[in-house]
């Protein structure tokens, strides 16, 4: 989904510092966000009940912690992915806004 960053070049037009400084408030956000979800992670998910729940009912609910916690690692394994595809978007972004503004310079 994020994968592509090659095939992203980006267009310089009269709005483009603004999408950058849209495109870094959003990374910014994207930051906090993986923190975030990276520090509550054994908070929201912890990693099993006592070594002494010994019945059907706490294999079950084993089974069903172990398929949450699958499902939140890759949550948050797809958002650092975004994270990454963003900041190479941002990265691509203002290296476009520079080589345009210095051709606006020398008159290029």
């Amino acid at each position: 989904m994020y994968d592509d960053p090659i095939s992203f070049v980006p267009t310089v037009s009269p709005r483009t510092a603004e999408r950058l400084r849209l495109a870094e408030r959003q990374l910014r956000v994207l930051e906090h966000l993986v923190a975030e979800v990276g520090a509550s992670r054994y908070g929201f998910v912890p990693d099993g009940g006592p070594a002494s729940w010994r019945s059907d009912a706490s294999a079950h609910y084993g089974a069903i912690l172990a398929s949450v916690r699958e499902g939140f690692q890759g949550g948050a394994d797809d958002l650092v992915h975004a994270h990454d595809a963003l900041t190479d978007r941002v990265a691509l972004m203002r290296r476009a806004l520079a080589a345009a503004e210095a051709g606006a310079e020398t008159g290029a």
